[in-house]
Parts: structure tokens; C-alpha cells; sequence
């Protein structure tokens, strides 16, 4: 009686188990299979989609690295329509936690990051304390909470293949990302960046979730509709007090 008292739990748990990776494999086949149907739209398509599937965005996380004036810069990066934001930038020298409430930007860097920033040796004043009340260069960093902006841009340039249906781009893979079906989309040459290489999900809606280019960078894009929590320091130094 022992034995079976044992004995019971213990195959119900391996019949339980049985039927989970059944149910999984399942999941896995049909999700396969979407994304090998969603391949064959169009690409010019598949841009309209991913287009259609920002138009009700409200936040989103950023995170890989990219090239901007020449120097590589690396995000990892929460920002909503409301310009709220909250995340890291690394430097090529230096690095900056980034806050902004949608009223207000606030940032906090290393001497190093405010060294490469200014030009000058601020970065023994400011390292490592929460600034606030910026303009120059330094004002102008608050633009990458503008998730509008983003979008806008995204779609301009979406927009453009779209219109061509495509051009040169086209589908070439399939694949499962964190469970869930994806098509990538590797585009034509041009003459400024390289190809750049898309992963688009294949379900509803169809976000783009990777961008890689040998000039451009990679960039992940998560976190679609989530809330950014913000908490603003209370003892940030205000540059525009300062005479």
C-alpha cells in the first residue's frame, strides 16, 4: 500500500507531463506554421502592416546599439507618447541614466559621459548626480523620449518601401521569437546604409521587433504598450538656476 501510495502521484505527474509537451509541440507546429503563412504576403504588404500596428502605440522599449554622427550608442530605452522615458545610454566614452515625466528631463552620468558630452571637463562638477535644466547639446538628448518622433520617422521610412512595394526587399526566413512566429525581411541595397535585415511578427499586431545593419546597428523593440514608471529625483542640480 505504501508503494502505491507513493506510485500514484508520481505517474499522474508523468501523464500530466506527457500531455504538456504534446500541447507544446502542437503550439510550436501552428505557430511554425503561421509564420510560413504570413511569408507569403507581399513585403510591400507587410510594411502596410507594421505601419497599421503603430497607429495605436502608446509605449515601447528600445534596447541594442546604433550609430549616430559616427560614434556608437548604446540604448536600452522605455518611452511612451506622453514623452515619458526612463533607461541607459552608453557612450562611447561615458555613460547616462535618462529620466523624463513628459514636463521634465533629468539625466545622470558618469565624468566620463559628461566629459564626451560637453567637450570640457564638466565631468568632474556633474558625474554621478541628477542634472536637470538643460539646453545645447544636452537639451537636445531629451529627444529620444519622443516616441512620437520615432514613430513618425519609422513610418516615413517604411512608408517609402511600402509605396515601391518593396523594391528589392523580400522575405527571407521564418522563425519562432520567444514562442511567438516571426518573418524576417532583408532589404535591397542603398546607397547610404547597408541591407538592413527586419523582424516582423507574424500575428496581429504586426510589430517590428529587430533591425540590424552593419551601419546602422541592432535595435529590439519590446515591450509594446506597457507602462514606463517614472520616479523623478528630488535633488537634481538645475543648470538653468545657475548663473
Amino acid at each position: 500500500m505504501r508503494f502505491l501510495y507513493f506510485a500514484v502521484p508520481v505517474m499522474v505527474a508523468l501523464g500530466l507531463t506527457g500531455c504538456s509537451e504534446d500541447e507544446a509541440a502542437k503550439a510550436r507546429q501552428e505557430a511554425e506554421q503561421t509564420a510560413k503563412d504570413y511569408a507569403a504576403t507581399e513585403v510591400g504588404q507587410i510594411w502596410s502592416d507594421v505601419l497599421a500596428s503603430y497607429d495605436q502605440l502608446t509605449s515601447l522599449r528600445i534596447t541594442g546599439a546604433t550609430v549616430e554622427s559616427g560614434e556608437n550608442v548604446g540604448l536600452d530605452l522605455a518611452v511612451d507618447t506622453d514623452g515619458r522615458c526612463s533607461g541607459v545610454m552608453q557612450l562611447a566614452a561615458g555613460s547616462f541614466q535618462v529620466l523624463s515625466d513628459g514636463q521634465q528631463f533629468w539625466m545622470k552620468g558618469d565624468a566620463a559621459g559628461w566629459s564626451t558630452l560637453t567637450g570640457d571637463d564638466a565631468g568632474a562638477t556633474l558625474a554621478d548626480q541628477w542634472v536637470t535644466g538643460f539646453d545645447g547639446d544636452a537639451g537636445g538628448m531629451a529627444e529620444i523620449c519622443d516616441l512620437g518622433a520615432f514613430v513618425d520617422q519609422l513610418k516615413a521610412d517604411l512608408g517609402d518601401e511600402g509605396a515601391s512595394g518593396g523594391g528589392a526587399d523580400q522575405v527571407v526566413g521564418t522563425d519562432l521569437l520567444d514562442g511567438s512566429p516571426v518573418v524576417t525581411v532583408s532589404s535591397g541595397e542603398d546607397q547610404d546604409v547597408s541591407p538592413i535585415t527586419a523582424t516582423v511578427a507574424a500575428t496581429e499586431p504586426h510589430y517590428l521587433l529587430q533591425m540590424t545593419s552593419s551601419t546602422l546597428g541592432q535595435m529590439t523593440f519590446s515591450g509594446q504598450n506597457e507602462p514606463v514608471e517614472v520616479n523623478p529625483p528630488t535633488d537634481a542640480l538645475d543648470l538653468s538656476t545657475l548663473g
